[in-house]
């Protein structure tokens, strides 16, 4: 009961509360419960409290107020272990009583919690994120921009507020692209996703690619605005444009390009294989046999795979087949394209014909064979001519002295053989010279080397003399050696270095014999230049050498005597290079020619020593 008298209408009107689905409560004129219907018990069983604890605790301020104003009060949150009840407080007429209805909006308030949580969390997405999310009039005039701008455009993102994205920000000829539906302007579902430049703050341009969706007004249907999401694609596309670049070149190349993937089953050719290999535009179904002879395709396995997988990439020749059977080499490039997982899944091949390099190739080889075999005929004759020219003065004297030992015998048959001695002593020596010579032709065939010991350059100039006089005679020319006491030895092939005299004073001995009689002499002499050279020199006073041929007189085959093979002084030079001297030609004091050699001055201790020929 309620404890005092109440009108026969506000129990009516308890006892149909007393069911009601809202928790009830009745406060008295002092602002006390009097009364509180089932459901109140029920959600205080529900939430573990009590009765007086579902009504806030300044509820008598609330009651009296709502008695002052005679208005109802609404919407009073009150808050219980978690939950929420919304309350409503109604004046009861002329009693000074007031009823208290409450709502439970636990679920609503816990929804609308999780709302407020979801926006929180959109919005920090929002601001935190790399693409540029924007809302727009239809006008194209920005209504919100996320912080991205400031990265994308350099613009902060209250300056884009109120500008017109079309008018202000779009290159001129993308924005037609748009308005007139370009083909590069992508719509699925409500969607419309495009790539356009847009202008920084700074002026340059760079490339957006923004996905937008449009909302419309229920009632009307007309555009209300427009939400995009954008981001900067300039790197995307340019690296695209590059590869479209790349692949038309590749498409254009003169090289056949094929790329294999699993089981070396083919997946592209390029214009070029396919026209040569009479590929249609769909041949995936073709195998690496289908290409390359069966060796080059052992070497792809055996020798191209495991290199690819080592280093990343493989080069060499491999050799591949035309539909008519024809084989085509080929220089080839193997690049991998696969997974990390699989890195050899697909191969690219790269191969350029060297169809025409190898036929040069074989010119070229078939040129030097030639070449080859005419240099060794050019060398085979010019060693025949050289052995011819140093065995020409040995067998020369040779004959000579056995020519004049006959004839003393035949001569005065009564002379004994002592008279004969010297001449056949003589003739002893120019075949032992003979021997000499040719056993050196012969080492320096084998071994390419010269020889090489102190000598006395004095001796070898008065024997060579020597071996010369029979020709100097005949020739009515006389012989002058010129050499000091003192004279050091010097480092050489007493053999080779007497062949260079011989040849010198031949050729001096000939260029005189046809002058005047004064003039029909031979100068020889010898001299120390410095504390490590020796000098010889070899001078006649005939012609001289003919203006201009003092740069050629020591070219192979080049002579200026008729029937002279050429071969002397250039044999001569070489010897004396081989020696660690040379040989030269200088002008003499008046008519005539004058050879000059230098040689090094030997070690204080005697030591042969080889020397490269």
């Amino acid at each position: 009961m309620l404890g005092h008298p109440l009108d026969s209408d506000l129990e009516v009107g308890l006892r149909v509360l007393r069911h009601s689905p809202l928790a009830i409560f009745l406060l008295n004129k002092a602002g006390a419960v009097t009364w509180h219907n089932e459901e109140a018990e029920r959600v205080a069983a529900n939430w573990s409290v009590t009765t007086d604890r579902l009504l806030p605790a300044n509820r008598a301020d609330i009651h009296h107020e709502a008695l002052k104003t005679a208005e109802p009060a609404r919407d009073i949150y009150h808050t219980v272990e978690g939950y929420y009840l919304k309350w409503q407080v109604q004046p009861v007429d002329e009693s000074g009583a007031t009823l208290w209805y409450g709502h439970d909006v636990s679920a609503q308030r816990l929804q609308r919690a999780r709302l407020l949580a979801d926006q929180a969390r959109y919005r920090l997405l929002v601001e935190n994120s790399r693409d540029l999310i924007s809302r727009h009039a239809k006008d194209g005039t920005f209504l919100y921009a996320s912080p991205a701008a400031r990265t994308l455009l350099g613009y902060e993102p209250h300056e884009l507020v109120g500008r017109s994205a079309y008018t202000q920000l779009f290159h001129p000829d993308d924005l037609e692209a748009l308005f007139n539906k370009d083909p590069r302007v992508f719509y699925e579902r409500g969607y419309y996703q495009y790539e356009y430049r847009v202008r920084r703050k700074d002026g340059h341009y760079i490339w957006f690619e923004t996905t937008s969706v449009t909302y419309r007004d229920p009632a009307t249907g007309e555009l209300a605005d427009i939400l995009c999401v954008s981001r900067d694609a300039t790197r995307r596309i340019e690296n695209e444009k590059v590869r479209d670049w790349l692949a038309r070149t590749v498409n254009a190349t003169t090289d056949y390009v094929v790329a294999f993937g699993p089981e070396q089953r083919l997946e592209y050719a390029n214009r070029a294989a396919r026209t040569r290999f009479d590929l249609p535009q769909s041949s995936a179904s073709s195998a690496l046999e289908r290409f390359y002879q069966p060796r080059s395709v052992e070497k792809f396995h055996a020798e191209l795979l495991p290199q690819v997988a080592h280093s990343g990439s493989w080069q060499g020749e491999l050799e591949m087949l035309d539909p008519a059977g024809r084989i085509v080499p080929v220089l080839a490039v193997a690049l991998p394209h696969g997974s990390t997982e699989a890195p050899l899944s697909h191969i690219t091949l790269l191969n350029r014909d060297i169809s025409e390099r190898k036929s040069a190739e074989a010119l070229v080889r078939q040129q030097q064979q030639r070449l080859e075999q005419a240099r060794r005929l050019s060398a085979a004759g010019e060693l025949a001519s050289q052995i011819a020219h140093e065995l020409n003065q040995p067998l020369a004297a040779t004959a000579n002295y056995a020519s004049g030992a006959l004839k003393i015998a035949e001569s005065r048959p009564d002379l004994s053989a002592a008279d004969l001695r010297e001449p056949l002593e003589k003739l002893k020596r120019q075949v032992t010279r003979l021997g000499d010579v040719l056993k050196r032709v012969r080492q320096s065939i084998k071994r390419g080397h010269v020889r090489r010991s102190a000598v006395d350059l004095t001796e070898v100039m008065r024997n060579t003399r020597e071996h010369c006089e029979w020709e100097a005679n005949e020739s009515g020319v006389s012989l002058e050696l010129t050499v000091p006491a003192d004279l050091p030895a010097v480092s050489a092939d007493p053999v080779q270095l007497e062949q260079v005299l011989v040849n010198l004073i031949s050729n001096a001995v000939a260029a005189c014999r046809d002058g005047a009689p004064q003039r029909r002499r031979v100068e020889m002499s010898a001299w120390q230049a410095d504390d490590m050279t020796i000098r010889f020199q070899v001078r006649d006073h005939g012609p001289g050498i003919p203006e201009g041929a003092d740069r050629h007189i020591f070219e192979t085959f080049y002579t200026t005597h008729p029937g002279g093979l050429g071969m002397g002084l250039p044999i001569s030079a070489s010897i004396m290079e081989m020696l660690g001297g040379s040989l030269t030609f200088t002008t003499a004091d008046g008519p005539g020619a004058c050879f000059v050699g230098t040689l090094q001055r030997a070690n204080s201790v005697r030591q042969e020593t080889d020397t490269p020929a």
